[in-house]
């Protein structure tokens, strides 16, 4: 019939009461091929429930364009005529993509029912016995167990209901849908997985294994992972004999840093000798020293049962001294066995040649914890610090008893013994690297020293060097490697401990420390950093009371080093570093450039600390820096080289009026006169007239710089053609009355002091 001739009128009612057999079994074959249907819509998330049907349960299309029905749009192949009624459509999703039965073809699952004459493709009846056999077998047969739908879990949107809920699974093999847990849905993996282990079916089983691996194939077990799940996966597997799969789980796990139960590697030895399957052996020994590597603790009787399992299957020797070497090393973990000095030593050389430092940092902890003979255990300390002094010469290189020490300070029951001996290990290393001079291996021992807290200058009773020159080590060895900040801490934390009856130390030591200190100084100098200078200058030998030095060195021998310190801080405008220098020089009587004393006086007073520029003027005074006043029954004479700067002349004048006071307050006795005389020459050559002059300028800013302002008078010039002022008596009497209070605190000088 021609397409065009098709409509929609309903059919011939006559026609039907023809044969009320063949009107029953063409009803009978409509609802298999809707059947069909509706498990083919399901699979894409289609409601069958809005697809019409006629009155023998076909679903339908009219061309009617009033009726709305909501159904997926398909493609033009998808709308195929069928034989059984002129007139009417049947609306079959095409399946040409996905088979719905596996080893069935698309033509044998939906027949085509248009006339061969009309389509290329080929024919087939609905009555042959081909189709009604294969429909028994497929829909409504034995096979219906695999619709059958497993325990249901709650699945979230886009998961394939099919793959995770049914004992088929998704037969598509280009499912919509997700077959692989989303990362954020580990719980529902873990989920799936124990109900794909407890329906005890192999291919649940073998499916849960896939989407195990697919799941962690790049990621770590999350907070929702159950190690009970793997575990009785991985029991699933062995009891149903499923070997090559559970070795790729227990790779798996493995690999993201699981380790499975102990009991599951012997079921899996035992049952590998029971089938006697040789070819699995290496593989499970590989696993098996895998696991050990990560942590996993053997026993003795573990060792045994899996040794006498693998005789009894007829393993070869070399797989038998695998787990014969995995026996000897059981005792290495807490509790296992006794403690041997000699197996120590072996592991230690193993460990050696293999270069697994951590591993011997685990073997020392291990041997602390199950040996109580302190001797034994520094005997074994000696053959770590042999071992770990080999490494290779590159400087950049992986320090080995850095990794040691970490591996050691990962046991939380650290005690002071410990700290002793790994102090002891890395003082040996670091003296080791020094003479080779090894700078930057050498720094790496001491950082680790530091980091882990292990003060290791305290150790100087445990290696064959004292402390002195332990700590000399350690700054050289912080200098060389541009350090400084480390150099500094290592000295402040010994507290610049030289030598004393306890800790004695030779004379070359002492020697050693007064370069190292020097050189540390320098170099803080060179940086601007003038306080930290200061205080290492102030521990250089002889300069401390209680050090056994000074025989060496005296005080005297540094005025060089601090003069230059004073010039580079007064030139810096450093002038708290420079006063505390000062007072230190003048405490230790190391002679100060009085040069810089005096520049040191005209910035303070430039800055307003008086105070200060009292104290420091005072000093100078004492020292011999200015001259000396003159007294006569009639006269007071305050000489005044041209050179001084205003604020040493205000400060001499000072001390003028303090020293004359009871002669100006004493209105009944006749005062004397108070003469200021501006010297020419000084001790090292004759000024110039420009330089007098401006000496005589500073004089009268001098006196406007008191408070209150002092008057003086030009009076005469002497046979040295220096000019002589006179300080009139009120304006100085008016000062003293105003502050000699705090003026007699502090230019009241001692009776020994002469000017």
């Amino acid at each position: 019939m021609p397409r065009d001739s098709l409509t929609t009128e309903p059919a011939d009612v006559s026609t039907l009461d023809g044969s009320r057999a063949a009107v029953q079994a063409l009803a009978s074959e409509s609802v298999c091929a809707y059947s069909v249907i509706c498990h083919e819509l399901a699979c894409t998330g289609t409601n069958t429930h809005a697809i019409p049907c006629n009155t023998f349960g076909r679903p339908c299309v009219t061309k009617d364009p009033r009726a709305t029905f909501h159904q997926p749009r398909l493609s033009r192949s998808a709308y195929r005529p069928m034989n059984f009624s002129p007139g009417k459509y049947v609306r079959l999703p095409s399946c040409e993509s996905r088979p719905v039965f596996p080893g069935v073809s698309c033509a044998q699952q939906i027949p085509d029912f248009r006339s061969a004459s009309k389509w290329p493709w080929p024919h087939m009846d609905l009555q042959t016995p081909k189709m009604d056999n294969f429909m028994q077998t497929n829909i409504g047969g034995e096979n219906s167990l695999l619709y059958q739908c497993v325990d249901q879990t709650p699945l979230p949107f886009g998961y394939c209901k099919f793959y995770f809920n049914t004992f088929r699974g998704c037969v598509k093999p280009h499912c919509w849908f997700e077959h692989v847990p989303k990362p954020g849905d580990e719980k529902l993996c873990m989920e799936v997985i124990r109900k794909f282990v407890n329906s005890r079916c192999q291919n649940l089983v073998i499916r849960a294994v896939n989407i195990f691996g697919a799941f962690y194939k790049n990621g770590l077990p999350g907070a929702d992972f159950s190690m009970q799940v793997l575990n009785d996966l991985l029991f699933a597997l062995i009891m149903m004999n499923c070997l090559n799969p559970f070795f790729n789980l227990l790779n798996l796990s493995l690999k993201i840093k699981v380790l499975p139960q102990l009991d599951i590697l012997l079921n899996a030895f035992e049952h590998v000798s029971s089938g006697g399957v040789k070819s699995m052996v290496p593989i499970l020994i590989e696993i098996l020293c895998k696991c050990v590597e990560m942590g996993m603790t053997l026993h003795f009787k573990h060792c045994d049962y899996i040794i006498k399992h693998l005789e009894q299957m007829h393993a070869s020797n070399e797989d038998i001294d695998i787990i014969q070497a995995l026996k000897t090393r059981q005792w290495t973990k807490p509790g296992s066995g006794p403690c041997d000095l000699n197996m120590a030593v072996a592991e230690v050389e193993h460990y050696k040649e293999k270069q697994d430092w951590e591993k011997m940092g685990m073997l020392y902890t291990n041997m602390r914890t199950c040996c109580e003979n302190l001797g034994e255990l520094h005997k074994l300390s000696r053959c770590m610090t042999s071992a770990l002094k080999k490494d290779r010469k590159d400087d950049h290189a992986i320090i080995p008893f850095c990794q040691f020490a970490k591996a050691v300070w990962k046991d939380t029951c650290i005690n002071g013994v410990d700290k002793k001996i790994i102090g002891k290990i890395g003082v040996s290393l670091m003296c080791t690297y020094y003479k080779n001079k090894e700078w930057i291996k050498g720094r790496k021992v001491l950082d680790t020293l530091r980091e882990l807290h292990i003060c290791f200058k305290a150790l100087t009773c445990d290696v064959n060097v004292s402390r002195c020159q332990l700590i000399n080590m350690a700054v050289e060895i912080y200098m060389e490697t541009g350090y400084l900040d480390g150099a500094v801490s290592v000295l402040k934390e010994s507290d610049w401990m030289i030598s004393n009856p306890l800790c004695p130390c030779d004379a070359m030591d002492v020697i050693n420390r007064h370069n190292l200190l020097c050189t540390v100084a320098a170099e803080t100098m060179e940086r601007r950093l003038y306080k930290e200078t200061l205080e290492i200058l102030k521990h250089l030998p002889g300069l401390q009371e209680e050090e056994d030095s000074s025989e060496a060195f005296k005080a005297s021998q540094y005025n060089m080093i601090f003069n230059e310190l004073l010039r580079v801080c007064i030139e810096n405008n450093i002038l708290g570093v420079s006063s505390s220098t000062v007072d230190f020089m003048t405490s230790k009587n190391i002679s100060v450039n009085f040069v810089f004393l005096r520049k040191l006086v005209t910035a303070l007073g430039k800055t307003c600390l008086w105070c200060t520029a009292r104290n420091i003027y005072k000093k100078a005074l004492l020292m011999g820096c200015y001259p000396p006043m003159k007294n006569s029954l009639y006269h007071r004479i305050l000489p005044v080289p041209h050179f001084m700067s205003e604020t040493e002349q205000k400060l001499a004048l000072e001390v003028f009026l303090v020293y004359n006071a009871s002669s100006i307050q004493n209105p009944a006795s006749s005062s004397p006169t108070l003469q200021i005389v501006v010297k020419r020459h000084s001790e090292n050559a004759p000024c110039t007239n420009e330089e007098y002059q401006a000496g005589v300028k500073r004089l009268h800013l001098a006196s406007r710089l008191s408070e209150p302002k002092l008057l003086i008078k030009y009076t005469t010039v002497n046979f040295a053609e220096e000019q002589v002022y006179i300080l009139e008596h009120c304006s100085a009497l008016k000062w003293l009355n105003q502050n000699m209070r705090w003026a007699g605190k502090i230019w009241l000088f001692p009776p020994n002091a002469s000017f």
